[in-house]
């Protein structure tokens, strides 16, 4: 779910400060496994909604649900058909449009290393990745909405 190690050792260490700074009235029932493993699962959740945009955020959660979580076979196949609508979608762009959403995406540049590889401006680099958000979100409509709360279910 997270990008690299040193993401990871972040919300590990954002974990273990919440802990500590509640020992005084933290009282764990169960197993200490158990309580680590639901505190890193929310602080990761947590971690994603302040640093990940939401150009990534669908194809992650989609990825992740597919790939990871025990699911449904309701929920696999919305799924896998928003994953699918993703795909069709970048295939349809202009291919400027598809280009600097790709560096954006998958190779996670920032808009001036795109405008830099692409000879335009920090600007235009980012208004080509905003207009490929907005055919993905077309593309998607309510599927996208009945991932994400299918997904959000699943993570209580």
């Amino acid at each position: 779910m997270l990008r690299g190690e040193e993401e990871a050792a972040d919300v590990l260490q954002d974990v273990f400060t919440s802990i500590w700074q509640r020992r005084g009235e933290l009282a764990i029932q169960g197993s200490v496994a158990a309580y680590l493993h639901t505190s890193v699962r929310y602080k990761v959740r947590d971690y994603i909604a302040r640093n990940i945009t939401r150009r990534d955020y669908l194809s992650l959660l989609t990825d992740t649900a597919v790939h990871v979580l025990p699911a449904t076979s309701q929920l696999r196949l919305e799924l896998k058909e928003a994953q699918e609508t993703i795909q069709s979608a970048i295939s349809r762009m202009p291919a400027r449009v598809r280009e600097a959403y790709q560096y954006r995406r998958e190779q996670h540049l920032s808009y001036a290393e795109i405008a830099e590889r692409m000879g335009t401006s920090p600007e235009t680099a980012r208004k080509q990745v905003q207009k490929a958000l907005g055919i993905i979100k077309e593309s998607l409509g309510y599927t996208g909405v009945a991932v994400i709360m299918a997904f959000s279910h699943l993570m209580k």
